[in-house]
């Protein structure tokens, strides 16, 4: 079950991802070293098999809402976070998989280094059979670079934010539905 202020919430957006991709995606969260956590799945209108799907999991970490229309991934992952309780923010697209480790990892990145407000790390990008396509390295930069290649172009991966939820809070910061396509790029920026 999860416990009242768990140490991360884990935000899911939803909106008709093919069933294989979304069991995998909350398999990958449910089998965290860490599991002090809290798997908020927003379901922004989908097909009822979404439901069904998130409900076979039968884990009490999992907090479920469901939107009865579609209102687009930026309603979703804001309603998560006004509802997220975790000390930490993590961000997973329901296509993508974690690796066992990253909540544990992120977590003690975070704790060790008090003037982080977020860490993010690699991401593999691979085709339906598990084949890499692509490979994004981030090797260690000096703190302002990652500020100036933000200013060039979006190079933090969504699903491997993780973000203290005090410093979202401070921040006012939401998702905007102002923009069409990038709305994580704009929200790094705020």
């Amino acid at each position: 079950l999860a416990s009242p202020s768990p140490r991360v919430s884990v935000i899911m957006p939803v909106h008709n991802t093919q069933d294989d991709y979304l069991r995998k995606a909350i398999a990958s969260v449910l089998c965290q070293t860490l599991g002090d956590f809290e798997l908020i799945i927003v379901d922004d209108g989908s097909d009822a098999y979404v439901r069904d799907c998130v409900m076979s999991f039968h884990d009490g970490r999992i907090v479920f809402h469901r939107f009865l229309h579609n209102l687009g991934v930026v309603a979703a992952r804001n309603w998560a976070l006004d509802h997220a309780r975790g000390e930490y923010v993590a961000f997973l697209d329901s296509d993508d998989e974690a690796l066992p480790n990253r909540l544990y990892k992120e977590c003690r990145h975070l704790d060790a280094n008090p003037g982080d407000g977020l860490v993010y790390s690699n991401a593999r990008v691979v085709d339906d059979h598990g084949e890499e396509l692509s490979f994004g390295l981030f090797e260690e930069k000096p703190e302002n670079l990652v500020w100036c290649m933000l200013l060039k172009g979006n190079c933090i991966c969504m699903s491997s934010v993780m973000a203290r939820r005090a410093l979202i809070e401070n921040c006012g910061s939401r998702f905007q539905k102002k923009y069409l396509v990038a709305q994580d790029y704009a929200f790094w920026l705020s």
